[in-house]
């Protein structure tokens, strides 16, 4: 099993924009990963379901075998203490420091 797990993940906003589509792949403990894309690609979008700062519209995304679209908001920011994001994208990371997220 993978430490990190996405499953079918889809998010569509609000307004109708489907940021991604079936997404389904998994990262295994101690690995380093790099997202990359063209603008637009979904990249953060996937980093900001990844820390719960977003629910996918479907799908599962699980971390050690946890679904975290199941996690009650009170245990998010233990939860984000154990992920190791370093975002590029200057407005992605103040919405980390704001939510509490490493």
């Amino acid at each position: 099993m993978s430490h990190i797990e996405f499953r079918d993940v889809t998010k569509r906003f609000d307004n109708g924009t489907e940021a991604l589509r079936g997404v389904s792949f998994g990262i295994d403990e101690g690995s380093m990963t790099f997202i990359t894309g063209h603008s637009g690609a979904g990249k953060s979008t996937l980093l900001r379901l990844l820390l719960r700062l977003e629910k996918p519209s479907r799908g599962q995304i699980l971390i050690n075998g946890v679904d975290i679209g199941e996690l009650q908001e009170r245990r998010l920011p233990l939860f984000r203490q154990n992920l190791g994001v370093s975002p590029k994208e200057y407005r992605l990371a103040h919405q980390l420091r704001d939510t509490g997220a490493p």
